[in-house]
Parts: structure tokens; C-alpha cells; sequence
């Protein structure tokens, strides 16, 4: 997408957003599950809680129905949802078809089933973004919330693709390691030091720390009882397509309970403007919350406010989003939820 015209987008989402209004533009940012299948148990995560028919894998003619329908305005396509990515096999044409259509193309993956010559792939497909997830400072931390996990081998298997990285002397993709700090499984200064110190010398661009979400009330209920402060930002840029077409408001709808429409029957234009999204953005802009499942439980609306916006990593995505995936983003350590450069 041309830059400017990014732009241009940008700010007419954020006054819509701010007066309530319906969107006159598409969606800028979409989320597509390659696969809801994950070989892993972790305690933040209500994956194991899917129901049979909600896990399966997105198949190829789906996933460039998606990309043909977005290419014109999609500014990122991130593959990535409730499960795996990897799991997916057609996951090196997804983003080789993504990447020539325009659209940057983000990776999120635990890393388990990532080898030296599929990160080459990759690579070499056009990938923008790489984030890794790595919860944990220390083996005993990570093993404990990432069930099913571990340690050495993905911290193996992410060397493996740094290295890659370096050999084709490429700058992309640009490559966070992310580190969900869970409670009860904190770790002191040094070892978080020390853990650091893994990724010396390699082209890692950035090891983002943050707190977990808590899935629209599926994790960490006791956040339900805080009073919402603002409405979800998500509704006026973005959509979420699951594997099997389904489409979604927001990443944060782990089980799919507020369908907009489907991928090949309505499109996501239709869904965009569906009456579904029509009556969330109404109810959002009205603070009626109350009458939303899920988003009435989710933290995203307990956040506080800036420039009319949710605080939170409002900083990381005006960069993203205006400046691109570059060192801008990278901040200096700041505990609880910051980014720690590495080199």
C-alpha cells in the first residue's frame, strides 16, 4: 500500500473511531489463522478449551481468497490466531503469495517446529516480521507456562533461524523475541540479564516484554470486575479470518461468538459492513458494553486513554504503522512491559 495513502486511512479511521462513526474505508490490519492446531498447553492460553470443530488447518485456496480480496488495502496481513502456524504446511506459500500481492506479512510462532531450511524459506518468501514467542527468562519459567514445551530446543531452533538471517545478510524479516511476563512465574534482573545475553552478536532487532491479555475473559477473570474505560480501537481498522473462512471482529474472539460472515459467501467487505459489525462499532461508541460477549470481559476495554486512544502500545503501532518495522520501535528496557535492544 503507498504510504500516503496509508496515511490518509489512518487518520480517517482515527476521527470515525474517536466520533463514533461507521468506517468509510477498509480495514488496514488482518489477522488470518493459518491453523487454531498447537502442540502446546500454555497456561494463558484457552486454546485446549476449542471445541473439535473449530480446529483445523487453512487451506491454500482459502488463504489466497483472503489476499486477492485485501491486497488493495491491507497494510499487514498477520499469520497468526489461536494456534500454530507452523502446523500449517502450505505456511511458505502463504507468505511468498502474501508478500507479492503487497501486503507486509507478520509470523507469530512458538517455534517448536521451526528447522534451519524452513526459516531459509521463510526468508526468502518476503516475510516482514518474525516474532517469536519465548515466555519465560529461564528454563524453569518457560516449561512451567509453555506445557509440552522445550527450552533448549526452541531457543535452538530460534538461533537457527538468526543465523540463517545473517548468512543471507538480509534485513528482514525484522525479528522480535516476545517474553509474557505470567504471574507466578517471575524472574529477577539477572536472569533476565542473562537470558539476553543468549542473543549477543545475532540479529535479533528487538525482545519485547508485555503482560498477558486475557482473552476477552477466557484468562485472568478478576480483570472483569474493573470498570471499561474505553472503547475497542479494533472494530474501526482490523478483522480476523479463522482458518475455516470464518470471520471475526478481533483476535481476542477466541470462540468465534461474533461471526460477521464468511470468506467465500460474504467477503470481507461484506463482513466489514455487515450488520454484526455495524451494531459492535454502535455499542462501542455508545459505551454500552453490557451487551457484548465477549468484549463486555475483555482488559482491552479497561485500558486507559491517550489522544482519544487505548494507551497501551499506542507508541509501537503509530510507528509500525507510519515509520514501518525499523530500530524506532526498539525503546530501552523498561520492566513490566517495554523492548530491550541487544546489541
Amino acid at each position: 500500500m503507498n504510504a500516503l495513502r496509508h496515511g490518509v486511512t489512518m487518520a480517517r479511521a482515527y476521527l470515525s473511531y474517536v466520533r463514533g462513526k461507521e468506517p468509510s474505508y477498509p480495514p488496514f490490519r488482518i489477522w488470518v489463522e493459518p491453523s487454531s492446531l498447537c502442540q502446546l498447553r500454555c497456561v494463558m492460553c484457552p486454546n485446549s478449551e476449542l471445541p473439535k470443530e473449530q480446529k483445523g488447518s487453512m487451506s491454500l485456496e482459502t488463504y489466497r481468497m483472503i489476499i486477492d480480496q485485501c491486497r488493495a488495502y491491507a497494510y499487514d496481513v498477520n499469520l497468526t490466531h489461536r494456534g500454530e502456524p507452523l502446523l500449517n504446511p502450505h505456511i511458505v506459500e502463504m507468505v511468498a503469495y502474501g508478500a507479492a500481492a503487497g501486503p507486509k506479512i507478520r509470523l507469530h510462532t512458538n517455534a517448536m517446529t521451526l528447522t534451519r531450511e524452513l526459516s531459509r524459506e521463510l526468508i526468502k518468501a518476503g516475510l516482514q516480521l518474525m516474532s517469536f514467542s519465548v515466555d519465560g527468562f529461564t528454563k524453569e519459567c518457560y516449561e512451567g507456562i509453555r506445557i509440552g514445551a522445550s527450552w533448549e530446543r526452541v531457543l535452538g531452533n530460534i538461533q537457527l533461524f538468526l543465523e540463517e538471517k545473517a548468512r543471507l545478510g538480509s534485513r528482514r524479516p525484522y525479528t522480535i523475541i516476545q517474553v509474557i511476563e505470567v504471574p507466578g512465574f517471575d524472574a529477577d534482573e539477572k536472569q533476565r540479564r542473562n537470558f539476553m545475553a543468549r542473543f549477543q552478536g545475532l540479529p535479533v532487532d528487538e525482545i519485547y516484554v508485555k503482560q498477558p491479555s486475557n482473552w476477552a475473559g477466557s484468562y485472568g477473570a478478576e480483570i472483569c470486575h474493573e470498570k471499561p474505560k474505553t472503547p475497542c480501537a479494533f472494530p474501526w481498522y482490523a478483522m480476523t479470518i479463522c482458518w475455516d473462512g470464518i470471520i471475526v471482529p478481533c483476535p481476542q474472539d477466541f470462540f468465534c461468538r461474533i461471526p460477521l460472515g464468511t470468506v467465500e459467501e460474504d467477503g470481507l467487505d461484506g463482513a466489514w459492513h455487515s450488520k454484526a459489525m455495524r451494531e459492535l462499532r454502535s455499542a462501542m461508541a455508545d459505551r454500552r458494553f453490557q451487551e457484548l460477549d465477549p468484549c463486555f470481559t475483555c482488559d482491552r476495554l479497561r485500558r486507559p486513554r491517550k489522544i482519544g486512544l487505548p494507551a497501551t502500545n499506542i507508541s509501537v503501532f503509530l510507528v509500525e504503522n507510519l515509520l514501518g518495522y525499523t530500530k524506532w520501535k526498539t525503546r530501552l528496557f523498561a520492566g513490566k512491559d517495554g523492548a530491550v535492544r541487544t546489541k
